[in-house]
């Protein structure tokens, strides 16, 4: 057994068992990574179509389809864009799916498949022999056999040549990805026709309702012996089979009509692009990519709402901007106190997804640090949006958020601080343990809401 290296949650909550045949290997170029290289067979689709959902937003990339993003990923031309969202858990690599170790894999298997069929095929010949003698025709099906043999020799040679083939028929197993351990060709998440304009947004979790086995159904899915055999079919009867569950109900994000609901938490003063991220606003700017990257986000893991992080109160998702009642921000810690995650990659990094409600942004709730008993205060930030960093470590209050999470000793004084916000959220080295960590990301219960005026 080995732990899953998944980057992402393990679907299972155990170990690989190498005794199965239902894994895949990965490799870190971090030579120092502690961490082990194999992942769950599911666990590696999961993680490899977030990887896919992210293409749509990178520049070569946005001319691909579904069919040729899956051919090129791994390949050196794919691997050059792909690696940005790869990141290891160790933070100091990356991680890539190692192809000659399925090869390697394959060539093993076929030589036990060859000798048993040479076995089989020598009996044979020996009984046509003894026919022969006989005065007997002999079976003519061994001719077709020896046939069937060449051929899939011939088919695998073709196989083993990971080039991306960029035209021709596509059948259910790419020559380009392992045979047996690809998603279904069924799971199209790339079309780009689906981000054509500002208000296709509704149609994003159609665009991507299969990309990533979504975490409600995991259970059923897993239950249903879905994935527990790597070598599973999926032909039109398995696709049918699909499209006829729950993966067919695309996630819809709710039209925002008027500003009315947002205006009562607000100063009407506030009603502005300065504080509020208008959707006009985001036409003439790059709003457009970031909004396609927070639905994109949201689709594949299958939620339209998201919850505070502090007050816990939910907060729907709008399709268009201010994207909800609150700003959302992300964060590189998984945080246990909100139940699901919405897991992205920024820049190769993996980061986590959360919220603030506009009542504890702007004072409605009065939030205070459980350390220093100091109020904290959101009401500088902009409605609507996202923040690529964790706000809630970005302007620390007492010595206690800038603490080692190991040793408890001081990281850096906080009278000198971080030059900018996001340096919060970056990983820092304890000069007293040693020890790696986002040190400054502390977690969201180390601030209660004392009252609701």
């Amino acid at each position: 057994e080995a732990p899953c290296a998944t980057p992402l949650i393990c679907s299972f909550g155990r170990p690989v068992d190498l005794e199965k045949d239902d894994y895949q290997k990965v490799i870190c170029n971090n030579e120092h990574c502690p961490y082990s290289t194999w992942m769950h067979l599911q666990c590696f689709y999961e993680w490899e179509s977030s990887i896919l959902v992210q293409f749509n937003c990178i520049g070569r990339a946005r001319s691909w389809n579904e069919k040729q993003c899956r051919q090129n990923m791994w390949t050196k031309k794919g691997y050059d864009l792909a690696f940005r969202f790869c990141s290891c858990r160790c933070g100091q690599g990356h991680l890539k799916k190692d192809t000659d170790w399925y090869q390697v894999k394959r060539m093993q298997d076929d030589k036990k498949k060859k000798s048993v069929l040479e076995k089989s095929t020598g009996r044979s010949m020996a009984e046509s022999a003894e026919e022969a003698k006989k005065g007997r025709p002999a079976n003519k099906p061994q001719k077709g056999l020896s046939n069937d043999l060449q051929r899939r020799h011939s088919m695998d040679r073709q196989n083993s040549q990971e080039k991306g083939v960029m035209g021709g028929s596509y059948t259910v197993r790419s020559p380009c990805v392992s045979p047996g351990q690809s998603p279904p060709t069924g799971y199209s998440i790339l079309a780009p026709t689906h981000f054509s304009g500002p208000r296709s947004s509704r149609y994003l979790g159609e665009f991507l309702k299969n990309a990533i086995h979504l975490e409600p159904h995991k259970k059923n899915m897993a239950g249903g012996g879905m994935f527990r055999n790597a070598h599973f079919d999926y032909g039109a009867a398995g696709l049918q089979a699909h499209r006829s569950g729950h993966f067919d109900a695309p996630v819809q994000f709710l039209r925002r009509l008027d500003l009315s609901e947002l205006l009562t938490h607000i100063p009407r003063h506030k009603l502005n692009t300065f504080h509020v991220r208008m959707e006009d606003d985001a036409q003439m700017g790059q709003g457009e990519d970031l909004r396609k990257f927070i639905l994109a986000a949201l689709s594949a893991s299958h939620r339209n709402v998201v919850n505070c992080a502090l007050c816990h109160r939910a907060l729907p998702v709008f399709e268009q901007f201010p994207l909800v009642d609150g700003t959302l921000f992300l964060s590189p810690s998984r945080h246990d106190e909100i139940e699901y995650d919405v897991p992205c990659h920024l820049q190769g990094r993996l980061m986590h997804l959360y919220a603030v409600c506009v009542d504890c942004l702007e004072g409605v709730h009065k939030i205070i640090c459980i350390k220093c008993k100091s109020r904290w205060d959101g009401s500088w930030h902009q409605l609507g949006t996202m923040y690529t960093y964790d706000i809630l470590a970005a302007s620390p209050c007492c010595q206690a958020r800038l603490n080692c999470k190991h040793c408890g000793k001081p990281v850096i004084d906080v009278r000198i601080g971080m030059q900018y916000f996001s340096e919060y959220s970056n990983v820092q080295q304890c000069p007293h343990c040693g020890n790696l960590d986002y040190h400054f990301v502390k977690p969201f219960s180390s601030f209660k809401v004392l009252e609701a005026y």
